[in-house]
């Protein structure tokens, strides 16, 4: 392997873990407890998991409108990637809830930015089908899943808010 080619792997692991780790932690942490502790605040008990689970998910994709804002990336590659960020916010919100920890996301968010083109930080245009056909399935599930969980927890009048 050329010193090119590792420096090229390096960056990209380095870029990839910075992403998976503090984007993680901004949202499916810090910013889901914020959700979770105004809606406990204000007695909202129905769907407070969505809510919050929604809410991250919609700051974590449009946290990525930023590659076009400052990365110079095309607009609509740009508005695919802010609709995948946000369907995979919702699965990583799942994930969230089913382990109570930011871990499995993380692991996850470094596995999916993984790769040499992060260093250039410019996603391509995909058929927008094929990113509706991918990605709209995730959400769903995620979303259903979450719902399950929100009864159940109102069912058995329990908090998930972490200390």
């Amino acid at each position: 392997m050329s010193h090119s080619t590792f420096k090229l792997i390096l960056i990209a692991t380095v870029a990839a873990a910075s992403a998976g780790i503090f984007e993680e932690y901004l949202t499916r942490g810090y910013l889901f407890n914020l959700a979770q502790r105004i809606l406990d605040y204000y007695h909202i008990t129905h769907s407070p998991l969505l809510i919050a689970s929604l809410f991250n998910s919609l700051i974590f994709g449009s946290l990525h409108l930023m590659n076009y804002i400052f990365g110079g990336q095309a607009l609509m590659a740009t508005l695919q990637q802010v609709f995948y960020a946000t369907c995979v916010g919702l699965l990583f919100s799942a994930f969230r809830i089913a382990t109570n920890t930011i871990y499995i996301g993380s692991i996850l968010h470094f596995l999916f930015d993984w790769q040499i083109g992060i260093t250039k930080g410019v996603s391509h245009l995909m058929p927008w089908s094929n990113v509706v056909l991918v990605y709209l399935p995730i959400a769903i599930i995620s979303i259903l899943f979450i719902m399950t969980v929100d009864r159940h927890v109102k069912n058995q009048k329990m908090t998930l808010i972490q200390q």
